[in-house]
């Protein structure tokens, strides 16, 4: 069975450090995007939008990128599982993973499960460059979202797995006939 999911990178490229969700997003969609077991297809946005919500009803797993402001320069990419917002509303024309995932359930009764990807950030002004703490942060995220992705591909083929393991190993028994007596004579 081949799963379909999408990493979806978000900020803004002209306020230096809030761009690194697109960056990523970018370098997600330049790598082998087609594995026997998975359809991995990224995308780069400004913001997250409700527009997003027909592509969410349509994929397993969605990885959400964006950067947070970093308190140290030793701060770490954050990895946290998504929860569907209890009442999902959008503000506006801009978006929070979890809304966008209440906005799926509620129109397609069905959300995939995500996963909210957070990489460090120290600055945040006006500007096209990215600091150093960004740039150690892209490579840890793309790693992290790499592992994430496997670890879905693998947990949702355990089943699978597990189910013609044991068909494949069940004993086939088979009904034994008794032939009627027959007396001589």
């Amino acid at each position: 069975m081949e799963h379909r999911i999408v990493v979806i990178g978000y900020g803004n490229l002209l306020r230096c450090d809030d761009g690194v969700g697109q960056y990523i997003a970018t370098q997600m969609m330049q790598r082998n995007k087609v594995s026997i077991k998975a359809v991995v297809d990224a995308i780069a946005l400004h913001q997250l939008t409700p527009e997003l919500v027909e592509t969410l009803a349509t994929v397993d797993l969605a990885i959400f990128v964006d950067a947070y402001l970093a308190h140290s320069e030793l701060d770490e990419v954050r990895v946290e599982s998504v929860a569907i917002a209890p009442a999902g509303l959008a503000t506006g024309h801009w978006c929070e993973p979890s809304v966008l995932l209440a906005m799926t359930q509620a129109l397609h009764h069905y959300a995939p499960n995500a996963y909210w990807v957070t990489v460090p950030g120290v600055n945040f002004e006006f500007g096209e460059h990215l600091s150093l703490v960004a740039h150690r942060g892209i490579t840890a995220a793309i790693h992290q979202i790499e592992r994430l992705i496997e670890s879905f591909i693998q947990s949702a083929l355990e089943p699978t797995l597990q189910s013609t393991l044991q068909s494949t190993l069940q004993p086939t028994i088979q009904p034994t006939r008794t032939q009627p007596c027959m007396k001589s004579g």
